[in-house]
């Protein structure tokens, strides 16, 4: 019996598609916008890699569930001081996201794992930056846009195999990010790590729950915790202030 069924073309959805955008937009304009405003912006550019906890919350039939999944980020990292304790960071990069669909067996308390649920995106995470008064320890508030770029669930189980989902999930997602970290001086450069909770705005479904021949939500989003290790090197851009 087919895990599948035939996939049929989502048309839903443009609406959010622009929206998700237009909010892209608004994010890389608070960005850039502060470079007009003074002669010299000063900058930290750098690299970060996370390790992540990743799950789907929705609503689930009886006897199915998420567990988490072990996933990873890698970015780059830009951020511009728009006081002395306070920056705005933005790491455009690389995610995965998704989770592990179970279910309850006859006879046995222990729940079997049925589908690996893999979703990885292109994003692109904005937020301020909250230093302490020595510069070390740090949280992060923000959002986070996510273009996916190819979702697939892949058989456990007998017969096994792994099927294509992306016309089934929303090309789009966004993200609130919550975070706290601390931070390593190292010249005049410096090593931090973030821990970081992710909580998806948006529900992903787009037909999943109706071509899939077991239980699945009708309602998914992604939630996350991970660790970020970052890597930033200062950089003075324009004339240095007077």
């Amino acid at each position: 019996m087919p895990l599948f069924h035939s996939p049929l073309r989502s048309v839903a959805g443009r609406q959010r598609q622009a929206c998700a955008i237009a909010i892209t937009a608004l994010l890389m304009s608070l960005l850039l916008l502060p470079l007009g405003r003074s002669a010299a912006a000063e900058f930290e550019i750098g690299a970060s890699l996370g390790a992540i906890r990743s799950v789907l919350g929705g609503s689930s039939p009886p006897g199915s569930s998420f567990a988490s999944r072990a996933s990873g980020s890698a970015g780059i990292a830009i951020a511009w001081r728009v006081t002395r304790d306070v920056s705005l960071l933005m790491e455009p990069g690389y995610t995965v996201r998704g989770a592990k669909v179970t279910v309850e067996q006859l006879n046995n308390p222990d729940k079997l794992d049925l589908l690996d649920f893999r979703i990885p995106y292109v994003a692109f995470p904005l937020g301020i930056r909250v230093e302490s008064s020595g510069h070390r320890g740090f949280v992060v508030g923000g959002l986070e846009a996510r273009w996916l770029q190819k979702a697939e669930a892949k058989l456990l189980v007998d017969p096994g195999g792994t099927t294509d989902l992306t016309d089934q999930v929303s090309p789009w997602d966004l993200a609130m990010n919550m975070g706290a970290g601390y931070a390593v001086p190292w010249g005049p450069a410096h090593f931090s790590l973030e821990a970081r909770y992710s909580q998806g705005l948006l529900n992903l479904d787009r037909g999943v729950s109706h071509h899939m021949a077991v239980p699945f939500p009708v309602r998914l989003r992604t939630t996350g915790m991970g660790l970020i290790l970052r890597f930033m090197t200062p950089l003075h851009i324009g004339s240095e202030r007077g």
